[in-house]
């Protein structure tokens, strides 16, 4: 179930990202793409099946040659269906600009490599504050790691604007890095469950990037609006993270034999979970497809002039009370069943964590804008960073820190962004 959550909604969210980028044939669909599509695809399972089945290294080599051969196959497969060929390849040109970024992110990657080779990855001793020298290496890893990819992707949108082909050669090379980055964490990592996953996901994520570029070279991207794309691009994405979704739930749900042989610690699943999930879905919902919805935003917009246009603002602000001391009962309830006891002070200090989360989501506090999913966001962020800190072995305190800084940086982007916007509808 996993799996087939897992991969099958990937699956369907890749073939979306095509839907929504590629120019759709204007003289009809060619059916001579759909058998090679099929093949492709059934080749891929059969791939994903010979991984799931074996666990030696001739299976291991011979399912994921299957599987890039068969996702590369179906792709073509589903673009030679639906798409319209590239007819403007350019020439191959690497220009100063393009091997500039190029090269610094290379470099990056290398330093990733030399300080995972330079540092001891088990050595929990102090190093300075407030790093243990474990935690150091895992810093200055993560450091090297997005800056070195960042400056890849920088230059291939450098490399599109030179020619198609320069932009694919450079995007075929960061598919080949991730792939060297996968085989490289598989043999550092210590944890068995995170080398096998980790190495699993860098390789489908080179798979896609290489495949991506293969098709860049020969389908034309699109180029205007195509409203009936757009509707089926967004459709297949929704089915997709629900397939994931269900996926997921089901590993966190259920623990296999060979996990508990492994001595695997299963994950533990709350019903908060669902909740969170339940009302983020129908909140934001109710504020983006309602008349409530609308009317929250005109009232915390302005309450005068949606008074003017008949909106009841005085009932729709009771209504919101009342939804939010709904909530906090909920929340309160939840905090009660976690603790397994009633304490007078239980959640004393979260409001200003709540507040954070929501404006962090973009959410702001003068009304009128904002969202349900973003203040969803918002709480992943803030849960992580107070979560993470103290099990990183830092000083707990500075999750304050942390939560006072996010806070004023979301309130200067909330603000900038939404001068910037009243300043274009002018």
């Amino acid at each position: 179930m996993y799996t087939v959550g897992v991969v099958g909604g990937l699956a369907l969210i890749a073939l979306a990202v095509h839907e929504l980028n590629f120019e759709r044939r204007s003289g009809g669909f060619k059916a001579a793409g759909l058998p090679q599509f099929v093949v492709g695809l059934a080749a891929a399972i059969g791939g994903i099946a010979v991984l799931h089945l074996t666990d030696n290294t001739s299976g291991n080599w011979l399912g994921a040659a299957v599987i890039a051969v068969g996702t590369i196959g179906a792709l073509h497969g589903f673009a030679a269906w639906r798409f319209e060929p590239n007819r403007d390849r350019g020439t191959l040109q690497f220009t100063p600009e393009v091997t500039k970024f190029v090269g610094l992110g290379i470099a990056c990657l290398v330093g990733f490599v030399v300080a995972a080779k330079a540092w001891d990855a088990n050595d929990t001793s102090g190093f300075f504050f407030p790093w243990t020298k474990q935690g150091f290496r895992a810093t200055l890893l993560l450091v090297f790691g997005i800056a070195g990819f960042t400056l890849l992707a920088v230059g291939v949108t450098k490399a599109k604007r030179v020619s198609n082909l320069t932009r694919v050669v450079v995007t075929v090379l960061v598919g080949a890095l991730i792939a060297a980055m996968a085989f490289f964490i598989r043999s550092e990592a210590t944890s068995v469950k995170f080398r096998a996953e980790a190495f699993s996901v860098l390789l489908a994520v080179a798979l896609l990037v290489v495949s991506w570029a293969i098709l860049g070279l020969l389908f034309a991207e699109r180029s205007r609006p195509n409203a009936e794309a757009e509707h089926l691009g967004g459709r297949l994405i929704t089915a997709g993270l629900v397939m994931a979704a269900v996926g997921f739930a089901v590993k966190l749900m259920f623990t296999v034999q060979a996990e508990i042989d492994a001595g695997i610690p299963p994950a533990k699943f709350s019903m908060r979970i669902v909740w969170f999930i339940g009302f983020t879905a129908v909140l934001t919902w109710t504020l983006a497809r309602t008349r409530f919805g609308s009317w929250t935003f005109a009232v915390g917009g302005n309450k005068e002039a949606a008074r003017y246009v008949g909106v009841p603002a005085g009932r729709t602000k009771t209504q919101l009370f009342m939804l939010v001391s709904g909530a906090a009962w909920l929340v309160g309830m939840l905090l009660a069943f976690r603790l397994n006891t009633i304490q007078a002070a239980t959640g004393d200090g979260l409001e200003f964590q709540y507040i954070i989360a929501a404006v962090v989501g973009g959410t702001l506090l003068t009304g009128g804008y904002g969202s349900a999913f973003g203040g969803a966001i918002g709480a992943i962020i803030v849960s992580m960073a107070t979560l993470g800190i103290p099990a990183s072995r830092w000083n707990s305190d500075w999750r304050f820190l942390f939560l006072g800084v996010i806070l004023l940086l979301a309130v200067i982007a909330n603000r900038s962004i939404r001068s910037r916007a009243e300043g274009l509808r002018r």
